[in-house]
């Protein structure tokens, strides 16, 4: 039941927005109006060599992600952190 919101996401970070706020902790730097977002300071070597896909991912990449979760067909799909990484987040455990 999407409620009163158009789109079941709305409804998923109206309702809990700490999920928004977890993911972004850290991540913030309110005095300085910016974001800190690892690995991005990374040689393209460096960080090449650490994740197992082996190159960059590309916008269509996370966009496709993105569009899935935003879609009718990811109803089913809830409080879950996606990776669209490359396996680089598996890679440094």
């Amino acid at each position: 039941d999407k409620g009163k919101y158009p789109h079941f996401m709305l409804k998923e970070i109206f309702e809990q927005p700490e999920t928004i706020e977890n993911c972004m902790r850290g991540r913030l730097l309110d005095e300085e109006g910016t974001s800190k977002l690892g690995g991005l300071n990374m040689i393209y070597d460096a960080y090449r060599a650490k994740t197992p896909a082996g190159r960059l991912g590309r916008p269509e990449e996370c966009g496709a992600v993105i569009a899935f979760l935003a879609s009718e067909q990811a109803g089913f799909v809830t409080g879950q952190a996606i990776s669209v990484d490359g396996g680089y987040g598996h890679a440094l455990l």
